[in-house]
């Protein structure tokens, strides 16, 4: 999740890296893209992108097929999550799900790559969304993305893993900020760093 020690808005908290709300969609794309970016982290940025809503909920879920990434009782949910609150908190305070991803439900919800749309009838592996132009009639236009995650206001059934919503890929929600993701070169293998024990919330 990007993070911001700057006061910009109602999803910032008085000190400590908090989630950096009010971006537009088409500013993610573009801060990946950025040349003083790339020059900062030649290395890293060539690899940096969004994520798709599936990526997203591979990440979020851990593995887990439940509810929440740590099982599906509510009660657990304030340990990892920031949610029926008035403001956001800073991040990684609350626990991480099994792969070490902290804020994945609730504080702020974050911006997908793919344009909203209905679900297959059928599964699917790694789906992505409609495209931007419809193929039928090309008059039409994609005008929401995805959002997942829930925010600093959501219920505990709106930080739920499989929960979708989206906005329009022109508004700035001061509740929405983005998470990204890096696509490692098949020459490096990372270590497994996922931290052990049950996701249960025991």
């Amino acid at each position: 999740m990007l993070t911001s020690a700057k006061d910009s808005g109602r999803c910032q908290t008085p000190s400590g890296l908090h989630p950096l709300g009010v971006i537009l969609s088409s500013r993610c794309h573009k801060w990946c893209q950025h040349p003083e970016e790339r020059k900062r982290k030649p290395s890293v940025s060539p690899y940096l992108s969004g994520v798709t809503f599936a990526e997203w909920e591979y990440a979020c879920r851990a593995g887990t097929v439940t509810a929440y990434s740590f099982g599906s009782d509510r009660q657990w949910l304030g340990e990892y999550a920031v949610f029926n609150e008035q403001k956001a908190h800073p991040v990684a305070k609350k626990r991480p799900n099994l792969r070490g991803l902290f804020d994945m439900h609730g504080n702020a919800q974050e911006w997908c790559h793919d344009y909203w749309g209905d679900y297959g009838p059928s599964s699917d592996r790694d789906p992505t969304g409609p495209p931007y132009q419809d193929p039928v009639d090309p008059t039409i236009l994609r005008d929401a993305r995805v959002i997942r995650g829930g925010a600093y206001t959501s219920s505990a059934k709106n930080c739920r893993s499989a929960r979708r919503n989206s906005n329009y890929i022109s508004t700035d929600w001061t509740l929405t900020g983005f998470r990204l993701c890096m696509s490692v070169p098949h020459d490096i293998v990372p270590p497994d760093q996922s931290p052990k024990g049950a996701s249960d919330g025991q």
